[in-house]
């Protein structure tokens, strides 16, 4: 979700609003639906709005002609799952009021799972495409974050990249014959911003292209300072990369190479072998001199298409059903105001039951055993719901998981039931497919682990994180996919904050040698053989290919040595890695399995691994060493899961017999049974699972120094 200032202001900001809780005032949901308002529909937009019928169906022109020449000029491709976007687009200040959104917001745009909407306020804009305004920036800001999100190729972009590239593109003007992008007009408040104390010009390009956050919520004015800084620094800075040909090519570089799981230093390096100080240099002669903008046309002029445009008047049901299935997105609005919203939606709306299963999904009903009731007695296939309940379900599984009840599967395919139910009533719907995937997370190998899978990979399509592609990685290997593994894994460390200690580098490296070894045909250069990655291998060959002691080498200076046969690593090897990792031991067809030793990097949880590696990840028995201690026994995906012993160096500590996800089945004291952990005293510490063998309860539950405290957040129950 992005928000945005009121006015032409100094600074703009884009945050996600999921993470943000405000303590706003109430919504004014019956003075708003007093108004009259207009649906304004394209084929690709809804746009709820109070503006006139001419200007409606003009806004709806601007945001097609837009995503027309992104797509249909530029050549982005997007995936063919997304429903129009809904626009809430209003133009009376006291209708924006009523929102009480913040008073320095212009806008809010939410992008999830659960829905993707945006609202705007349009007070001051314009039916003319060849006049920018800050209602058609915000919008086109706006709507090229959804467009980015929704292509075909993932990318990660870098926050300065994503916000910098939309204020760019935010600029889209056409005067009839040609596009204009990057005049610095159209945003001028931000030039004010590139400058500190004396007019000297502040641009700092290693501190902007590491941000990955800003601290949106202070009110401190030095705060807000360095947010208008960075989006000032980031608009110019992307100026600078379109000014040329060259330019942009490196830049391209650069976000695959960080896409690719290369850290912000080595792909800066690899792309545009200049130090950050010589690039700001740069930089600044550019922006010290006349901007130009980028100018687009085609031989006979650029025509837009004619789109079919259809404005009708909403009705109060109508109004309150499409606030209801767009206000509760987002997290600035009260509990009580979202619950107001649904409960009125379904009071105009009774035949809609949608209604009723997002108050008992959100958890805003007051009774939420009638609501269940009502739904399951009159519309029991309502996707909404069934999902609600096959999440239940899943959590049940997991909470019996958790505390070592044998029967667990059977309930977390029950809750597979459900989720294929609910997928086939309604493809288009994602919260199911997230669900899924998490049911494969857990069940054996001998299941169809392909269907979760394909769960995680659609649940990607609409939230792009580290979660759901490391999810996916982590299926991927389970099914000994070799190098089609590859695409999931790079995803995983690409969205990863730390890409240097993620679990998945070594397979990474491992898989990158393989797939140049087994897909490129490499040149010969002298005793050397180079791949068209970058790679080079030295050592003994045969017709072209590594085979016998050899070292193969990566772009980024990581490598593997060992013994190859026909072009891939068999045997005994050693794979380094510059961040730190190695790994001595067994390969099998050029992967890393069998028997070895892992390292790994400074300041990691873990000192070393030795024993049964799968794909460079502790899989099957192993000692693990750590700083205070050590753990010997069953491993699972680097859990200790099983029969393990964890011994501390002090002697304090000895915890010997059934182990779930490193969490410790204690025995029974006190009428409770504990699975957690230890701390440094060798007592109960905190999140867990408890049984509670007098009311047979299971729950999650809290220790501290050994003292049973309170139950966990709803945030560790799928852990």
């Amino acid at each position: 979700m992005q928000k945005f200032a009121n006015a032409l202001p100094s600074f703009l900001f884009i945050i996600s609003f999921h993470l943000l809780s405000l303590n706003a005032n109430a919504l004014e949901i019956e003075k708003l639906a007093d108004d009259e308002w207009l649906l304004v529909k394209s084929q690709n937009f809804n746009i709820i709005t109070d503006l006139n019928a001419d200007k409606g169906a003009s806004l709806a022109r601007d945001l097609e002609s837009y995503r027309y020449f992104t797509i249909d000029l530029m050549g982005l491709k997007l995936l063919n799952v997304t429903k129009p976007l809904t626009v809430l687009a209003i133009s009376s200040g006291s209708n924006f009021k009523r929102l009480e959104l913040p008073e320095n917001w212009a806008g809010v745009f939410n992008l999830d799972a659960e829905g993707y909407v945006a609202i705007a306020n349009v007070s001051n804009y314009r039916t003319n495409l060849k006049t920018q305004t800050f209602a058609r920036q915000v919008l086109f800001h706006e709507y090229n974050h959804f467009l980015i999100r929704f292509s075909e190729r993932i990318y990660n972009f870098p926050m300065w990249y994503d916000e910098g590239m939309a204020e760019y593109m935010g600029t889209f003007k056409f005067d009839g014959e040609k596009i204009y992008l990057g005049d610095p007009s159209a945003i001028i408040g931000r030039a004010m911003d590139m400058f500190g104390g004396g007019g000297r010009m502040v641009l700092d390009v290693e501190k902007l292209l590491k941000t990955r956050s800003l601290p949106i919520q202070s009110k401190n004015e030095r705060d807000k300072a360095e947010i208008g800084k960075f989006y000032a620094q980031a608009f110019f800075l992307i100026h600078y990369f379109n000014s040329s040909v060259e330019r942009r090519a490196n830049l391209s570089n650069y976000i695959q190479y960080l896409t690719d799981g290369l850290s912000e230093d080595q792909a800066f390096n690899k792309a545009f072998n200049l130090s950050y100080e010589e690039l700001e240099k740069q930089a600044k002669k550019y922006l010290s001199g006349s901007l130009s903008m980028r100018v687009m046309s085609m031989k006979n002029s650029i025509q837009f298409p004619e789109f079919e445009i259809k404005t009708s008047e909403l009705s109060k049901p109508e109004f309150y059903s499409y606030m209801a299935y767009t206000l509760p997105l987002f997290e600035s609005f009260e509990r009580d105001d979202k619950m107001k919203v649904l409960q009125l939606a379904t009071k105009l709306n009774p035949t809609n039951s949608d209604f009723k299963a997002i108050l008992l999904r959100a958890g805003l009903s007051d009774d939420a055993e009638k609501i269940q009731k009502e739904l399951e007695a009159q519309t029991p296939q309502n996707v909404i719901f069934l999902n609600h309940k096959a999440d239940n379900v899943r959590y049940f599984a997991n909470l019996q998981r958790q505390s070592g009840v044998n029967n667990w599967q059977d309930t977390m395919k029950q809750a597979r039931s459900l989720y294929r139910r609910a997928i086939k009533l309604d493809p288009a719907y994602p919260l199911p497919y997230f669900g899924l995937g998490d049911v494969y997370n857990w069940l054996p190998n001998t299941e169809t682990l392909q269907e979760g899978a394909v769960g995680f990979d659609t649940a990607s399509i609409y939230s792009r994180g580290a979660r759901e592609f490391s999810d996916l990685a982590d299926i991927h290997i389970r099914m000994d996919k070799g190098i089609n593994a590859l695409p999931a894994i790079r995803n995983a460390i690409a969205f990863s904050e730390d890409k240097e200690k993620i679990i998945y580098i070594l397979p990474r490296e491992n898989l990158e040698i393989l797939y140049s070894a087994t897909t490129d045909v490499p040149k010969v250069v002298g005793d050397e053989l180079h791949y068209e990655d970058g790679s080079i291998y030295r050592g003994a060959q045969q017709n072209n290919k590594p085979h016998g002691a050899g070292k193969f080498i990566r772009p980024n200076g990581n490598y593997q040595e060992g013994n190859y046969e026909q072009g891939v690593i068999q045997g005994k090897g050693t794979l380094v890695t510059l961040g730190g990792y190695k790994y001595d031991g067994e390969f099998q067809k050029g992967i890393i399995r069998g028997k070895g030793k892992i390292t790994y990097p400074p300041k990691s949880n873990s000192l070393t691994y030795e024993g049964d590696v799968f794909y460079g990840i502790p899989f099957g028995k192993g000692v693990g060493t750590f700083e205070k201690g050590k753990y010997e026994g069953d491993f699972w995906y680097s859990w200790a899961q099983g029969k393990g012993t964890y011994s501390s160096n002090d002697g304090k500590i000895k915890l010997q017999g059934n182990w779930i996800q490193w969490r410790y089945e204690w025995p029974e004291q006190d009428g409770v049974k504990f699975f957690g952990i230890a701390d440094d005293e060798g007592k109960r510490n905190g999140y867990g699972v408890c049984i509670y063998t007098a009311k047979n309860l299971t729950g999650y539950c809290n220790f501290k120094n050994g003292v049973l405290q309170e139950n966990a957040p709803e945030d560790e129950k799928n852990d």
